[in-house]
């Protein structure tokens, strides 16, 4: 599906749910080598390095889920070298569920980010004349 249909889409729904407005997306967990992350620098970062597509960093997040799930199933540990930090057993669980809630926040951005390109869309004037 092509990224206006899907705008079309979000558009109608939006439409058919009257006071519908952008949610409010948590913040993003607090982990200390991410540094200071927030929303405003995740969408500049989508912006800059994916031209605001939000898949290609969406599918970075969630295959280091699939991987960190992976490892902690198996009682492993990982290594992040350039931190001296090896997360095992609670620590590791503990990073799981942030990466978790990370990519929960990210879903939450793209999917405003999507909104707020459909409501942008349905205001755009097209040659045949304005949409209002």
């Amino acid at each position: 599906m092509k990224t206006w249909q899907k705008i079309m889409i979000v558009s109608a729904a939006l439409a058919a749910v009257p006071g519908t407005g952008l949610a409010e997306c948590p913040s993003y967990p607090d982990v200390s080598w991410w540094g200071a992350m927030n929303h405003d620098k995740a969408i500049r970062y989508v912006d800059k390095k994916h031209g605001g597509d939000w898949a290609p960093y969406m599918a970075k997040w969630r295959r280091q889920l699939a991987r960190l799930e992976k490892i902690q199933a198996k009682g492993g540990a990982v290594v992040f070298k350039k931190k001296g930090l090896r997360l095992k057993g609670e620590a590791l669980e503990d990073y799981v569920l942030k990466v978790r809630e990370r990519v929960s926040v990210n879903t939450c951005l793209a999917e405003e980010q999507l909104m707020a390109n459909a409501e942008k869309l349905a205001e755009f004037s097209t040659a045949a004349g304005s949409r209002n």
